[in-house]
């Protein structure tokens, strides 16, 4: 190992060091949400809901998901100390209705697709179904972070609104933060 390749690892691996424990904890606090135990039942409770997976040719670029369950609100992981029983699964994914605050819970593309706009559509996709599927839906919402800034663009060329802290993550605090869109924004952007 020569000194400059030394030099530039040490402070990598301090970085990366830093940042793993954050970067996990968020994708174990993601994946063990209740929607995550059964994807076509949890996202099949209200018609302004929905798990989208985005196509091109045989590949998958982007997926989204929107809540707009009863239990759109809800941010806190199952437990997974003691394994979940028949009956605590079907009591957490029988519940239908609608809530009139929609939660976007997971928005994926593939990196080299970012600049063709990607995230607006798979947005606007998610959000039209939201507020078309059911007129109970008043607000649409997410959190984001500047680590995907493909996504803050296309949350503000959408019109949402940056809202309370959701947290920060790694070395140099990057926020979480969560953005609104309410209703009359939208059908006013719709309009014009």
């Amino acid at each position: 190992v020569s000194f400059f390749q030394g030099v530039l690892t040490a402070p990598l691996t301090v970085i990366y060091r830093k940042n793993r424990p954050d970067v996990e904890s968020r994708a174990e606090r993601v994946l063990r949400r209740v929607d995550m135990i059964d994807i076509i039942a949890y996202y099949s409770r209200s018609p302004s809901s929905g798990f989208w997976v985005l196509e091109y040719g045989s590949r998958i670029i982007g997926l989204i998901s929107i809540d707009a369950s009863t239990d759109s609100m809800s941010d806190a992981p199952l437990d997974t100390a003691k394994p979940l029983s028949t009956q605590e699964r079907t009591r957490l994914l029988q519940g239908k209705g609608t809530s009139s605050v929609a939660t976007i819970r997971h928005i994926f593309s593939e990196e080299v697709y970012r600049g063709s706009g990607i995230e607006d559509d798979l947005l606007t996709f998610a959000i039209r179904t939201a507020f078309e599927g059911d007129r109970k839906v008043q607000t649409v919402r997410m959190v984001a972070t500047p680590l995907v800034p493909t996504v803050q663009k296309a949350l503000a060329r959408l019109h949402f609104s940056a809202g309370e802290k959701d947290g920060s993550i790694g070395l140099f605090g990057w926020e979480y933060r969560w953005y609104t869109l309410e209703r009359s924004r939208w059908e006013a952007d719709q309009t014009q």
